[in-house]
């Protein structure tokens, strides 16, 4: 299967290039994390108010993400990289209350996220490119219920248990099986995109690196939440088990 991908050295220059920013780009959000996490910002800001919280975080991601992809990065390297950066901040934001757990369980999921990203990766670099590009529209669709199913504790009442639990259910496993589709359609879309590009240097190796990351920080959350799910299911088992020692 590997025989069908050959590659010219300017797709493989391109290639590296994107993923490099990849490699960048979560080592940045990672990096802010921790230095908000050690600076108590993201506290302050969710003690203000969880809907002014949760909206200026959205709005800051997705103006920086706008002015990200829309700045030339050749002609504006400063300005592009500029706006990345703070990109990357608004997603350091919304995930640096996770320093606040355990880091073995961190650890554990960061594991299990690379290996389902090498995974994936691997498989959309070796197949022929025709293959799983057509998952975009059915994955633009399962994308609009898992973010539904997301905010859906926002706005139903505490007592529709069923319904919270079932959108729980959507928002976690769903979600985890439609972003490592969107990783593998994403990879397939950024090669598809350097093969049919007349020139690959005009391509931006940051605005074809941050889908791949953000499926990735999608991915990460999701097997950490199961993670933690496990955790307390493993707790309630063996509290239960000393109760009727």
């Amino acid at each position: 299967m590997i025989r069908n991908r050959v590659y010219s050295t300017a797709v493989k220059e391109h290639l590296r290039a994107t993923y490099a920013h990849f490699a960048g780009g979560l080592m940045m959000v990672g990096g802010f994390a921790y230095l908000f996490h050690r600076c108590r910002w993201s506290v302050q800001l969710f003690e203000l108010n969880r809907w002014v919280s949760t909206g200026a975080i959205l709005l800051l991601g997705i103006g920086s993400s706008v002015a990200t992809r829309l700045i030339d990065q050749h002609q504006y390297p400063v300005l592009k990289y500029t706006a990345w950066s703070l990109f990357n901040s608004s997603l350091a934001l919304s995930l640096s209350p996770l320093c606040y757990l355990d880091v073995r369980l961190l650890a554990h999921a960061c594991l299990l996220t690379a290996s389902t990203v090498v995974s994936i990766s691997a498989i959309g670099m070796t197949t022929r490119r025709e293959n799983y590009l057509w998952l975009g529209a059915p994955l633009l669709a399962g994308v609009s219920v898992v973010c539904l199913a997301s905010i859906s504790p926002l706005i139903l009442p505490a007592t529709a248990i069923g319904t919270l639990s079932l959108s729980e259910f959507i928002s976690l496993y769903g979600g985890l099986v439609v972003f490592t589709g969107a990783l593998l359609s994403d990879t397939q879309k950024m090669i598809d995109n350097a093969e049919s590009a007349q020139d690959v240097q005009t391509l931006s190796p940051i605005d074809q690196s941050i889908d791949i990351y953000l499926d990735a920080i999608h991915i990460f959350v999701r097997i950490l939440s199961v993670i933690i799910e496990n955790e307390k299911r493993k707790k309630e088992r063996s509290a239960s088990n000393s109760k009727t020692e």
